[in-house]
């Protein structure tokens, strides 16, 4: 009897061991070998031509990732406000960007697809966990993907995954994928949830511990830029505080994110000595930036507000408005390694930004200068163009507004019994 609970107490011992070697470990292998590339991108209109997938695949990366907005799922009723879609609409949206010639192309390559959402394909505009149609959304979006039907993600409350890559040289990465719009609740300015920050930690945790050689955590919006105007997570600071101190603790430990139509590089770093510095690549605009104006004036107008006022003051990088798409390069050949990433338009790699292996495990080493800061007198001719394109914008709504009255009242005129009435004395007359 003593010896049956002696088995029985060690198969106990046994099975939490295990469980607890299991906590925070990838939860998916990718069944990829020798992934020194994989290429990435956000804010995707289907309905708009799509001409970057011919340079993604010519890239030949191991696999790309979707950061949010691979579809617009929501309806936009005016020019910056939008409402949620029916279902039917929105996995039609879905269906649109999956049969959409250029991306049927890139699929037929046999490139893997892996994604996470951000707000227009979550089904809402800056969406949070109020929305109440996201778990339908979110069923559409793994079958987009063409996730297992026995994924974790089918059956959790939000999107967030993690992944193992094998790279070169024996060489592992993790990659992390953060659902940001699931459980925001603006109320708490809590991003994440609880039960996805602690999934995040024991993630991180694992990952330091020998699982990884480094790991990548995504975000579909912008972590460590203040830029004014734009979606991002200092909008939710609490949130944004704990994200930025929880990665900071954690050596070889680089960010993605999408969402903002235009392609640069934050940096942060903590003013605590055991901090390591935060480097944030962000890679959005796939068929749409703010210079698809197509009025010289105003793609100039959005170029200099961008680069000389409306700028984040943890930008280390150019600024790319072209139609873009990143890639994440490693190389493992040297004794430091070094991870890079390029900003790519049609016209190839507008910009690259390397960062060493040692400089992403040192808690010494620095971000990188960062860009101007705005002078006063941009500010100024910012204001004067702020101006300026507040009018033109409230004209073109209202131009907006009264096309859509024009058209209303002439389908009711046309639909009318009266009209219906009249058209048959005519024929009598005749």
């Amino acid at each position: 009897m003593h010896k049956l609970a002696a088995l029985f107490l060690w198969a106990l011992i046994r099975r939490a061991v295990a469980e607890d070697s299991r906590l925070g470990r990838a939860e998916v292998e990718l069944p990829l070998e020798n992934v020194t590339k994989f290429a990435f991108g956000s804010c995707n209109q289907g309905s708009s031509p799509q001409p970057l997938w011919k340079h993604i695949e010519a890239e030949k990366p191991g696999f790309f990732l979707w950061l949010g907005d691979a579809v617009y799922g929501d309806n936009r009723v005016l020019p910056l406000i939008w409402r949620p879609n029916t279902i039917e609409a929105v996995r039609e949206k879905y269906a649109e960007q999956a049969r959409h010639p250029e991306y049927s192309k890139f699929l037929a390559s046999g490139t893997k697809v892996l994604g996470i959402w951000d707000d227009h394909d979550y089904g809402l505009n800056d969406g949070g966990r109020d929305y109440k149609d996201a778990p339908l959304v979110q069923q559409i979006f793994l079958d987009f993907l063409k996730e297992p039907a026995d994924s974790v993600r089918r059956q959790r409350n939000g999107l967030y995954t993690s992944y193992l890559i094998h790279s070169s040289h024996g060489k592992t990465i993790k990659l992390i994928l953060l659902d940001v719009r699931s459980q925001l609740d603006r109320a708490t300015a809590d991003v994440l949830g609880a039960e996805q920050w602690q999934w995040l930690e024991a993630q991180l945790q694992a990952g330091a511990a020998g699982e990884a050689d480094m790991m990548i955590v995504t975000s579909g919006m912008q972590v460590i830029s203040d830029t004014p105007t734009v979606d991002r997570m200092e909008r939710h600071l609490k949130s944004r505080t704990r994200l930025l101190d929880l990665i900071g603790s954690y050596p070889k430990v680089v960010l993605l994110s999408g969402d903002v139509h235009y392609a640069e590089v934050n940096c942060w770093k903590s003013e605590q000595s055991n901090r390591h510095a935060v480097h944030e690549l962000t890679s959005s605009g796939m068929t749409h930036t703010c210079l698809n104006w197509g009025i010289p004036p105003l793609d100039k107008l959005c170029h200099l507000t961008l680069e000389l006022v409306l700028q984040s003051k943890y930008r280390v990088s150019p600024q790319l408005l072209k139609k873009n798409f990143g890639t994440l390069e490693f190389d493992w050949q040297d004794e430091k390694g070094k991870v890079t990433f390029n900003a790519h338009s049609a016209d190839g790699v507008e910009f690259s930004y390397p960062v060493t292996v040692s400089e992403l495990s040192s808690t010494v080493a620095k971000c990188p200068p960062v860009v101007s800061k705005p002078q006063p007198v941009h500010v100024f001719w910012f204001c004067f163009a702020g101006l300026f394109t507040g009018v033109f914008v409230t004209a073109y709504m209202l131009l907006h507004l009264f096309k859509s009255l024009l058209r209303a009242t002439s389908s009711m005129i046309r639909g009318s019994p009266s009209s219906g009435t009249s058209k048959k004395v005519q024929k009598k007359r005749q």
